[in-house]
């Protein structure tokens, strides 16, 4: 099975990030594929609440780090065959990831 990243730099996203990440979630499935969503918060504990009372999984940073940095950060997480990645104020179309 080949594995997707979808790699997400969340600051001060708390209003969109659920919806992003929803989107992301529901993608149509690839054969054979399976995907990793990684959602990095940069310092924004309001960012932070929601995914924490949503019970979503997030990688945290004390300070801001910016964009470049926690989305390098999230690659070096666990290694995959394919990275994209996503802004957090952004949703997918359901077949994104197919014409990654």
């Amino acid at each position: 099975m080949k594995t997707c990243a979808v790699i997400i730099a969340a600051y001060n996203a708390e209003k969109y990030i659920l919806e992003c990440y929803n989107s992301v979630k529901n993608q149509i499935p690839l054969e054979d594929w399976e995907y990793d969503i990684r959602i990095g918060v940069d310092g924004c504990k309001k960012t932070a609440d929601v995914l924490r009372k949503n019970k979503i999984p997030y990688f945290w940073s004390e300070k801001n780090v910016g964009a470049y940095i926690m989305r390098n950060s999230l690659i070096y997480l666990s290694p995959a065959d394919v990275y994209s990645y996503f802004d957090a104020d952004d949703t997918m179309f359901p077949n994104y990831l197919k014409t990654v």
